[in-house]
């Protein structure tokens, strides 16, 4: 008797399938070995499905199945994905504080799924957890966790690169609140041998803002040549550019500027 044998998502969309000879004796764990040698799923992560209930018997005769009939099969971590996709979808009406946790905990489910290989089996749904691994990365751009790893590595390096920092046991950077603008940012006072400057730590202009963790779009090259041709041309504090940390956000960008002694803020009517 031909049985048909189905590979299906959380959404039942087949992936992949084959037609198979078995008998009234045929027993569910040689059905699995037949699924394991095909699909290359180890039994252990095998769910299998006959006219949509989990079959649970011994033989294929006990669960009624018959010639012609379909057997589903579903990798047992099909829900991590169907929880991922779920999760990916809310992130954007989370609140902006929770919104790097939830992309972090999306990442972390998407790394299991990595783990146990289930993109092996569902390879046409690679392209979709490489959007949503994108796309959550990018919720790391505004958060102050991230921000202030960023300034630190990034000053650490960059003081020690133009010899500035001698005693690198001196170095330390203390953070306060930004007052005012939409942008995420920070006061990052940065110290090292007896040095103390300040520095202003803002998103670019299209970066993340106080009501979402995520760019609504790349930096603009020109708001960076603003800043760098005002600093030029002395109208303008020193400037620094970078980015978040490897693994996070790619279209956001950090821009530190010097606080400047004496500076007075416009009082806009």
């Amino acid at each position: 008797m031909k049985l048909f044998i189905e590979l299906h998502d959380h959404e039942e969309q087949l992936h992949r399938d084959l037609e198979w000879t078995f008998s009234t004796e045929t027993t569910v764990d040689q059905l699995k070995d037949k699924v394991a040698s095909v699909f290359q799923i180890n039994p252990d992560y095998q769910r299998l499905f006959f006219n949509g209930s989990r079959i649970r018997a011994n033989t294929l005769h006990e669960v009624g199945v018959k010639g012609e009939d379909t057997v589903v099969v579903k990798h047992s971590n099909i829900d991590v994905w169907a929880n991922v996709v779920k999760r990916a979808a809310d992130i954007k009406s989370k609140d902006t504080m929770d919104q790097p946790k939830a992309a972090q905990h999306t990442l972390e489910l998407i790394e299991l799924l990595v783990k146990s290989n289930f993109f092996l089996y569902y390879h046409n749904l690679l392209d979709e957890m490489e959007r949503i691994s994108r796309e959550a990365e990018e919720y790391f751009g505004g958060d102050r966790t991230t921000m202030e790893m960023a300034t630190r590595q990034y000053f650490f390096d960059w003081l020690t690169a133009h010899e500035y920092l001698k005693d690198p046991r001196s170095f330390d950077i203390y953070f306060g609140r930004k007052i005012g603008g939409i942008h995420s940012g920070c006061i990052a006072t940065v110290c090292y041998d007896g040095t103390n400057d300040i520095y202003l730590i803002k998103t670019h202009h299209m970066g993340p803002t106080k009501s979402s963790s995520k760019p609504t779009s790349p930096p603009d090259l020109r708001e960076v040549f603003a800043y760098v041709l005002l600093e030029a041309i002395g109208l303008g504090p020193k400037c620094h550019f970078f980015g978040p940390p490897p693994g996070m956000s790619k279209t956001t960008l950090y821009i530190g500027t010097k606080s400047i002694l004496n500076l007075k803020l416009m009082e806009v009517p």
